[in-house]
């Protein structure tokens, strides 16, 4: 009996095997699939007599929300300014901070500089939520305080003095409009009195503050940029890129009397994004402690990684499967987030990973590399291997049947064979940071969006498809 039931485990393999290359397929399904409880659930439109009985059940994944209460923004890819009213998180605002590092030494500004102005480049590589011609009131101000090397996360802030040279601290404020398709470089012209002040120092420089990183440091610890009011959408900009700088222009008069007009530029060195929220009115105001598991008390689960936020799994329905269900083999499995696009605000995030996590929230790590434990998206010519070992892969989203969904097997069957410990999944944006000065210390990934969706309860599932023998 156990060489018949081994014999049909490796025939049942193979004939997955061949499905994923799509060889002989219309010969293999009716030879080897006898019925399903709906046979259109894998194309089968009528029963046949065969040995293999190949069946479906969909577990619930009971979804929750785990609450990080911040996540690290460091040098991330975008840094975020803005604001908007979200129908489900509340009131939302970003603010970037910014270091500025000087990018001459050399230069020699002559006595006779007239300052032009004092303009802030952003190139804008990211938009959520604003609507058409949509204004936003931004502020850009000095900070006191450095932005050290350590990790910044999105409850981190930096004080900003009372006053500061004739600006008080404000560096410039406009109005500006923007369209969410608008992704550009962004301008913001600072304040002129700041700016003369800057031209007539660097023309004298007597204690080499514009030659020194370090001792510019302590004249311009840096700015921050964010919006004050709630209608003009979240913005990012890439901190790196050629066209994001501080500019200070001036002309002078050589001594033919000819204009000569002249660029000073200061780069972005480094930086991080606040991110908050006034969940006053939302189903979050009585939110936890960080790490903890938070259920909302209505029919849906939440994802916004910006504000702490992650989409939880629970697999008890998969280890209770495992312990009742014997002689099973599992053909496929499909793992299924339907968003509900009647409640979720805005564009869902394009791709999301499944990273395993214990009770309290913190990464599974995996004993042969010491990397937190992932789900791979297998590829369809090798099923029941994965890819790449502990090599994340997005999940991608399905903008027209508004889900993500892909094939898990190999985990599943790696649950089921007892090789994985129990644990629950987490759903996240990017892979995982580790920390460079401890590396056991392994964070949530930066944040470089606030983008979000919500699911009902019932909508995320795990669909087992197998074969049970007697």
């Amino acid at each position: 009996m156990k060489k018949g039931i081994a014999l049909q485990i490796l025939i049942s393999t193979y004939i997955m095997s061949l499905l994923g290359r799509k060889v002989l397929l219309p010969a293999l399904v009716a030879a080897f699939f006898l019925s399903c409880e709906d046979p259109g659930e894998i194309g089968i439109t009528e029963s046949l007599p065969n040995p293999f009985e190949v069946t479906f059940v969909d577990l619930p994944l009971n979804p929750k929300v785990a609450f990080m209460d911040s996540v690290n923004s460091t040098n991330s890819s975008s840094l975020l300014f803005g604001r908007y009213q979200d129908a489900n998180f509340g009131v939302i605002s970003a603010t970037a901070y910014m270091e500025l590092a000087i990018t001459e030494i050399d230069f020699e500004i002559p006595e006779n500089s007239i300052f032009d102005s004092l303009v802030l480049f952003m190139d804008v590589n990211y938009a959520y939520g604003p609507q058409p011609n949509a204004v936003m009131s931004l502020e850009a101000r000095t900070f006191q305080g450095n932005i050290e090397t350590s990790v910044y996360f999105t409850k981190d802030s930096i004080e900003t003095p009372l006053v500061l040279g004739p600006s008080s601290g404000l560096l410039g404020a406009r109005n500006r409009s923007y369209n969410s398709g608008d992704l550009n470089t962004f301008y913001f012209k600072l304040n002129d009195g700041y700016g003369e002040q800057l031209l007539n120092n660097m023309i004298y420089d007597q204690d080499s503050t514009f030659r020194n990183q370090a001792y510019f440091r302590e004249y311009l610890s840096g700015l921050k940029v964010y919006s004050t009011n709630i209608n003009g959408g979240v913005l990012g900009f890439n901190p790196v890129a050629d066209s994001t700088r501080m500019s200070l222009f001036y002309h002078y008069f050589d001594d033919d009397g000819e204009k000569v007009d002249e660029e000073y530029q200061f780069r972005v060195r480094r930086g991080f994004s606040n991110v908050r929220s006034d969940f006053t009115g939302t189903p979050f105001q009585n939110l936890g402690n960080s790490y903890s598991d938070f259920d909302p008390q209505n029919e849906f689960a939440y994802h916004n990684p910006a504000l702490g936020l992650f989409l939880k799994l629970d697999l008890t329905s998969l280890y209770n499967f495992k312990d009742t269900a014997a002689n099973v083999i599992i053909n496929r499995a499909d793992l299924i987030i339907n968003v509900d696009k009647t409640v979720t605000s805005l564009n869902p995030p394009d791709g999301i990973q499944y990273y395993q996590v214990n009770a309290g929230n913190r990464f599974v790590i995996s004993d042969l590399d010491s990397i937190p434990r992932s789900i791979q998206i297998e590829s369809p010519n090798i099923l029941f291997l994965p890819t790449l070992a502990n090599d994340p892969f997005l999940f991608g989203y399905d903008s027209i049947n508004y889900m993500y969904g892909e094939q898990v097997t190999f985990f599943v069957n790696n649950i089921l064979s007892e090789k994985l410990s129990d644990s629950s999944l987490v759903v996240l944006p990017l892979v995982p940071a580790r920390d460079g000065t401890r590396p056991e210390r392994i964070y949530y990934p930066r944040v470089n969006s606030v983008d979000q969706f919500v699911v009902r309860k019932n909508d995320v599932k795990l669909r087992l498809y197998y074969s049970k023998f007697d």
